[in-house]
C-alpha cells in the first residue's frame, strides 16, 4: 500500500505542476488547509480523490491513513513549491527526503540549535496529525533557507509513504521517527575546532 500511495503522490504533484502551468487555486487551497477534510480542500478532492483507489477512501467520512498520508505531501509540497520558478520535487537520484535536506541545513551552526530542538521534538511525538503539523512547519523553515544551503528537489512521495506507514501502529511510528531521526543526525557537521585545524 505505502509504494502506491508513493506513485499516486507523484502523479498528483505532477499534474499539480503542469509542466509548469501551475494549479494554482489547488496549491493555495493545499497551503491554508489544516487538514484533508479542511473545507478549502473541496478545491483539490477532484484530483485527488481521482487518483486513490477505492479501498483507499473512507466509506465513511473519516479520512484513511492513505487520504491523510497524501494530504500530508501535497500541503508540504505546495509550501516549498510558493514563490519557486523551478519545480521543487522529485523522485530521482538529483532529490532528498525531508529529513536529509533538513539534516543539510543543519550544518548552519546559526541554524543548528534551533533546529535540533525542532527536529527532537518531533521525533518524540506519537500522535500522527502532531507530526504532520510539525513537519509542515520544518518544510517552512527549509523553503525559508533552501537558496542559502543550495538544496536540491525534495522527494514528497517518500513522505507519503512514512506517513501511511507511521499510522499502522506504535511500532510503525518508531520505525519511522528513527529513520528521519538517521537521516537527521547522521549528516556530518564540521565544529569550529575541526575547521580551524
Amino acid at each position: 500500500m505505502s509504494s502506491n500511495i508513493g506513485s499516486v503522490t507523484s502523479r498528483i504533484i505532477n499534474k499539480l505542476n503542469n509542466d509548469g502551468n501551475r494549479d494554482k487555486a489547488s496549491l493555495a487551497a493545499l497551503r491554508y488547509a489544516s487538514s484533508i477534510d479542511d473545507h478549502k480542500m473541496s478545491t483539490v478532492w477532484p484530483l485527488l480523490f481521482d487518483e486513490l483507489d477505492a479501498d483507499q477512501l473512507s466509506s465513511n467520512g473519516k479520512p484513511t491513513y492513505s487520504e491523510i498520508a497524501v494530504f500530508a505531501a501535497l500541503r508540504g509540497y505546495a509550501i516549498y513549491q510558493q514563490g519557486i520558478d523551478n519545480f521543487v520535487f522529485s523522485t530521482g537520484d538529483d532529490s532528498l527526503e525531508i529529513f536529509q535536506a533538513l539534516g543539510q541545513l543543519r550544518k548552519d551552526e546559526k541554524l543548528r540549535v534551533a533546529l535540533d530542538r525542532r527536529v527532537q521534538a518531533t521525533l518524540s511525538k506519537m500522535q500522527v496529525n502532531s507530526v504532520i503539523n510539525d513537519v509542515i512547519h520544518l518544510i517552512s523553515i527549509l523553503k525559508s533557507n533552501r537558496k542559502a544551503a543550495g538544496l536540491p528537489p525534495i522527494n514528497f512521495a517518500r513522505f507519503a509513504r512514512d506517513i501511511v506507514y507511521y499510522q499502522t501502529s506504535p511500532a510503525a511510528s518508531r520505525q519511522v521517527c528513527l529513520k528521519w531521526g538517521e537521516q537527521y543526525f547522521s549528516m556530518k557537521v564540521e565544529t569550529k575546532e575541526e575547521t580551524n585545524k
